[in-house]
């Protein structure tokens, strides 16, 4: 009975015991190539920004015309104004205008997984549904995302809407 649980290399059994060992050892490797190929990889740390295209030309996804922007492009964004149309709603407190992600800086939202987050990112989406936004960036950054203040087409802060509405808090 000794020889059922340790089968020879040669018989039909160890055969067999061998071919499943490595699958078993070329399957954990193929799932786990990519994260170790993540573990070596730079982080990506680039935000986005509208390729320059003929006035006439439109249509296509709302990251149509977008590319990463480089290290220059996204210091020379510091200080500046940004206006667009909002691209992508993230949360409550961070939005992509023209492909860039802005973080309104003056707002304090629930995270998106909670149900105070959805109710101020589906507030958020409702806001900027109505034009476009015109962001005021300050030249910092928190994760990866400009920080600045931005109005709607109307005039009103967006944070001060979000705020008063009892939606989010106001960032310290």
């Amino acid at each position: 009975m000794l020889f059922l649980l340790r089968p020879g290399r040669h018989s039909l059994i160890g055969r067999v015991v061998s071919s499943i060992r490595s699958a078993l050892l070329v399957g954990l490797a193929l799932v786990a190539l990519p994260y170790v190929d993540a573990l070596y990889r730079p982080p990506d740390r680039t935000a986005s920004v509208r390729l320059e295209r003929p006035e006439g030309l439109h249509g296509g996804g709302a990251r149509g015309g977008l590319r990463p922007v480089t290290r220059a492009e996204g210091a020379a964004l510091a200080g500046k104004r940004l206006v667009g149309p909002v691209t992508h709603v993230r949360d409550g407190d961070t939005v992509e205008v023209r492909g860039v992600p802005v973080r309104i800086g003056n707002l304090d939202c629930a995270e998106p997984d909670t149900p105070a987050g959805q109710r101020a990112s589906e507030a958020m989406a409702q806001l900027t549904r109505a034009g476009p936004l015109d962001c005021r960036l300050t030249g910092r950054r928190s994760h990866g995302r400009e920080v600045g203040r931005c109005a709607l087409a109307d005039g009103r802060d967006i944070g001060a809407v979000l705020i008063n509405g009892g939606v989010c808090r106001s960032w310290r």
